[in-house]
């Protein structure tokens, strides 16, 4: 359970990093901003799905 709940830290650690790829990208113009809009909804959306992962499994133990 211990190594689970880490690889899910992990997982948001990476999520996080690549949230912030996203931004700098669009600051520079890498993205066309529907791009980024639509990359960064699904990053939000896996935000949510993870931290539910997570609580659930911090009530565990």
């Amino acid at each position: 359970m211990k190594d689970k709940l880490n690889f899910y830290y992990n997982s948001r650690a990476f999520l996080t990093e690549t949230r912030n790829h996203l931004i700098y990208g669009y600051r520079v113009e890498y993205f066309p901003k529907t791009e980024f809009e639509g990359s960064s909804n699904l990053v939000e959306e896996i935000w949510k799905e993870l931290n539910s992962l997570i609580n659930s499994l911090e009530k565990k133990t």
